[in-house]
C-alpha cells in the first residue's frame, strides 16, 4: 500500500471534501486540523504528498519538516498574498489558490518528483 497523502487545513468542510474527492480517485489520505497533529502523522509513518494551508499557525515548521524529508508540498489559501509570502521562506513549495479541483493538487504534487499516482 502506498503512502498516504496528507491534507492539513483548519476548514473541516474542506479539508473532508478534498479528502473524499482523492479517495474516490484512488488515493490513501490523511487528515489534519492543526501543524502539531499533521506533525505526529509524519513522525508515525512516511506520507507521499502534503497539502497545508499556508495561513495555519506554526506552519514553517511542518514545511521545514517535509523539505528536510523530501516530501512534496504545497501550499495553499484562499489569499495570494499569503503564497507569495510562504515561497519566499520555502522555495520549494508549489502552491493552489482554493478553491482548485482535486487532480491539480495531484498534478503539483507530481511535478516536484513524488510518487503521487493511486
Amino acid at each position: 500500500m502506498m503512502p498516504p497523502l496528507l491534507l492539513v487545513d483548519p476548514d473541516r468542510n474542506f479539508r473532508q471534501a478534498l479528502a473524499i474527492a482523492l479517495r474516490l480517485d484512488g488515493y490513501t489520505v490523511e487528515t489534519a486540523s492543526t501543524v502539531d497533529e499533521a506533525l505526529g502523522i509524519v513522525a508515525r509513518a512516511p506520507v507521499r504528498g502534503c497539502a497545508a494551508d499556508c495561513q495555519l499557525p506554526d506552519v514553517d515548521r511542518l514545511f521545514a519538516q517535509l523539505e528536510t524529508s523530501a516530501v512534496p508540498a504545497v501550499a495553499v489559501s484562499n489569499h495570494p498574498e499569503f503564497l507569495n509570502e510562504v515561497t519566499k521562506r520555502h522555495p520549494f513549495l508549489s502552491t493552489l489558490e482554493k478553491p482548485f479541483h482535486p487532480g491539480e493538487l495531484t498534478a503539483r504534487l507530481s511535478s516536484q518528483g513524488g510518487r503521487v499516482s493511486p
